[in-house]
């Protein structure tokens, strides 16, 4: 797994190392193993993970709704509820994902702490969801578009898996669908076949969330897996995944935002304190590997600015989910983060950086080398952040908030 073990870094005894070496170790896997077993044990039945896999077409045609249709048929069909096959299949799917991560960073020697960050594979406490589905796919997508000279039949591959990301979740067009994409757009195939390979994904989409449900559809929904799951547990509630299909769009924009930037006690100062927030993480997620990279690995200042250059074109894909399209800004920090990891292993150096204008690269290296001047990354430093951030999922906007809610205290006691 390309052991940072006995890295040895200037300046730093072997025995200091070797204690933060294991403590380090030890925190990154006792929390993702204990969000992980928190998770599958103790989440209801009723919440948005499993009720995510039970959205089928038993009320009409719906989004999501395509596994949820194969898994209804397989229950019915077999005779077992839902639950143990979602929780297997969810597993089977991050074992997979994780596999291949740990995998390439181990032939490249790269520090494996980074895999089991909060905002890597570390947030097993979302284990059960389509996510790691979708990780994949993008994995397949990049593979069949590796190369510039690539086949028709990769292409239509490629395609396909796009598609049915979009059906497993639309929320895909944001961060799975820009990458590969790009890619797509410089291979040598034709100018046309690019036009209706954007064409597809983009109509599905608008499709998808045309049929995006409603209250009617949410309870037909629900009353089909009621004689299969038959649990007392499993109540109708518009607070999961199902019920959100009968929510108000607009509402429910007006709800996420409110939820992403309003404080309580301190107002809309998320307005300040998100943006903040996004700005320390991908410090964090850029610098990590230039300065801890692992043991005989190399992570040079051309990686950093490709990795970085995907994860901000990532971020800017996902500016709706930021703000109206979702509240689960762990997850959204997730998206990002997986999808730049996954460009970087799977992509060579030479055929990334080729899939972005020269522009582009010199803008990211010169807001990487201002943010660095400003604050000089260290090892000590990185290793801190790694420490603070371990436990929490959204540790520096609860900073943050605490921060701004001291500074409101005072300045409410000095004026009184």
């Amino acid at each position: 797994m390309g052991s940072t073990h006995s890295v040895g870094y200037p300046g730093w005894s072997d025995r200091l190392w070797k204690c933060l070496f294991w403590t380090i170790s030890c925190m990154l896997i006792v929390r993702a193993v204990f969000d992980f077993v928190f998770q599958v044990f103790n989440a209801k039945v009723t919440q948005y993970t499993y009720t995510e896999f039970l959205i089928n077409f038993e009320g009409g045609f719906v989004r999501r709704g395509l596994m949820g249709q194969g898994l209804f048929e397989f229950c019915k069909a077999v005779g077992v509820g839902p639950i143990p096959v979602i929780i297997a299949f969810s597993v089977i799917m991050y074992a997979a994902v994780a596999i291949f991560f740990f995998r390439k960073f181990r032939e490249r020697k790269l520090n494996w702490w980074y895999l089991l960050l909060p905002f890597t594979l570390g947030m097993t406490v979302y284990i059960i969801r389509k996510d790691y589905l979708t990780y994949g796919l993008t994995i397949l997508i990049l593979y069949a578009l590796r190369s510039r000279q690539t086949s028709p039949l990769k292409i239509f591959l490629a395609e396909m898996l796009m598609i049915f990301g979009l059906f497993v979740h639309e929320a895909y067009l944001f961060y799975g669908i820009p990458i590969c994409l790009l890619a797509l757009y410089t291979t040598d195939t034709g100018r046309l076949n690019k036009i209706v390979c954007t064409a597809i994904p983009v109509i599905t989409f608008l499709i998808l969330s045309y049929f995006k449900g409603n209250l009617t559809v949410a309870h037909a929904i629900y009353d089909s897996w009621v004689p299969v799951i038959n649990r007392p547990d499993f109540v109708y509630t518009g607070d999961n995944s199902i019920g959100a299909i009968g929510w108000d769009t607009l509402e429910t924009f007006r709800s996420h935002f409110r939820q992403n930037f309003y404080v309580t006690d301190l107002g809309w100062t998320g307005l300040i304190s998100r943006p903040v927030n996004q700005v320390v993480i991908y410090y964090f997620l850029v610098n990590f590997l230039y300065v801890l990279p692992g043991k005989g690995a190399r992570f040079t200042k051309a990686d950093q600015t490709a990795f970085s250059a995907v994860y901000l074109l990532m971020a800017i894909c996902l500016l709706p989910m930021f703000t109206v399209l979702s509240c689960d800004i762990d997850r959204v920090n997730q998206y990002a983060a997986m999808g730049a990891l996954t460009a970087f292993v799977v992509m060579p150096l030479s055929r990334l950086q080729a899939m972005f204008p020269a522009w582009w690269l010199r803008f990211v290296e010169r807001i990487n080398t201002l943010m660095n001047k400003a604050v000089v990354p260290t090892k000590g430093l990185i290793i801190i952040m790694i420490i603070y951030v371990n436990p929490f999922g959204n540790v520096f906007y609860s900073l943050l908030y605490k921060c701004l809610y001291a500074a409101q205290q005072a300045a409410m006691l000095l004026m009184s």
